[in-house]
């Protein structure tokens, strides 16, 4: 049962830099705490005093390492010692309302939004609550995909290890090792079991900009990934977000030419969106290169089948509905 907590958390700095945090909801499993080098995401909220419903800023995900600059060094403690779930109300003054300095001058945190706060108030007030806790033993694994090295193997074939994480611009490991085209840590990921969630949920899983792993494995020239993910359940018709251009992974395969053939083919049989159009009003046919006119014409033939497709099966699901009367 999930328990209301009163206690304070307070450090012996002196009274100027004094981080403060009031424990305001604590899971009934909090076996696993944040500790120093442990990477975090955190949901943020900042108001104009002690009163959380005057925010400054709404709600805001932010990530980093405790300890390890991106978070500034009030937050960095606030943290320390919650665990998932927890939320608190965490105090801080001013001088440790930074993070990391640039040419001599300290960076806000969140921005230029709080960085006009900070000359007006002397104590940052916030309400956190920890949404993520990786050991930086796990975390190491964006690391190792970003270089395509296989240390990558090693953590992925931790038991410990939880393939549900995301790096600070929320890419799981499995996007990273498409990236990456590492097929062995492809492997190793899609036969894992996620703890939080079904397989086909998390390839569905997108970036803010709409990149997922659907997205990413179309835009290899080796399509056995995006087969394979596929087959798992993933969504055909992902696309991009329209601040990135709405383009959707048949859009993405039919402007790479013939060689994407295969791919668009694919994710029409798998359920892809023949009409498909962009963030511009496109559809797929109008982003495929007119030279050489011969994979014009290919993708069109496919489309077509598609569309066929489409219109047979709901002259089928028509008929059943007819003899059901």
């Amino acid at each position: 049962m999930s328990t209301e907590t009163e206690k304070v958390y307070e450090r012996t700095e002196p009274q100027t830099q004094k981080v403060s945090s009031t424990s305001l909801f604590l899971p009934a499993d909090c076996s696993r705490t944040a500790s120093a080098t442990d990477h975090v995401v955190v949901k943020v909220t900042l108001s104009n005093g002690e009163d959380l419903t005057d925010q400054i800023l709404p709600p805001t995900a932010v990530s980093g390492q405790l300890g390890g600059g991106r978070l500034i060094d009030g937050l960095s403690e606030g943290v320390e010692g919650m665990c998932v779930g927890e939320r608190r109300n965490v105090i801080a003054p001013a001088p440790r309302a930074y993070r990391v300095e640039h040419a001599g001058q300290k960076e806000p945190f969140l921005g230029e939004a709080l960085g006009r706060v900070q000359k007006e108030v002397h104590l940052l007030y916030m309400e956190v609550e920890l949404t993520q806790l990786v050991s930086d033993k796990h975390f190491q694994v964006f690391g190792c995909l970003d270089d395509r090295d296989a240390c990558a193997l090693k953590v992925l074939q931790d038991p410990a290890f939880d393939m549900v994480i995301y790096d600070r611009h929320g890419a799981t490991p499995l996007m990273g090792a498409i990236t990456a085209g590492m097929f062995q840590a492809v492997a190793l990921l899609l036969n894992k079991k996620p703890a939080s969630m079904p397989i086909n949920q998390y390839i569905n899983v997108a970036k803010s900009s709409g990149h997922n792993a659907v997205v990413y494995a179309t835009q290899l020239k080796d399509s056995a990934i995006l087969k394979s993910l596929l087959k798992r359940g993933a969504d055909p018709n992902s696309k991009l977000a329209d601040a990135a251009g709405g383009w959707s992974c048949m859009h993405i395969a039919a402007s790479k030419g013939s060689e994407w053939k295969g791919h668009l083919k694919m994710l029409l049989e798998y359920g892809g969106d023949p009409y498909a159009v962009n963030a511009a009003g496109q559809s797929i046919l109008d982003v495929v290169d007119a030279k050489p006119p011969t994979w014009r014409i290919k993708v069109m033939d496919l489309l077509n089948d598609a569309i066929d497709a489409l219109d047979e099966a709901d002259e089928e699901a028509e008929e059943a509905a007819r003899e059901e009367l």
